[in-house]
């Protein structure tokens, strides 16, 4: 997937304030309706430490 397609995006969480990383289908579209999959693994840990990247 081209990362042109990933958005880097923050939500509240149970009183934190989370970071995750949005993968958006090719050709999205803001008006449309898309299926979404949501990973929430390891729940509390750093995004940026947990999947490798630092």
């Amino acid at each position: 997937m081209s990362t042109s397609n990933i958005k880097s995006v923050n939500y509240p969480n149970l009183g934190w304030d989370t970071a995750a990383d949005l993968s958006l289908p090719p050709g999205f579209d803001a008006g449309k309706q898309y299926p979404a999959i949501v990973s929430t693994h390891p729940i509390g840990s750093c995004k940026g430490l947990a999947d490798g990247r630092r």
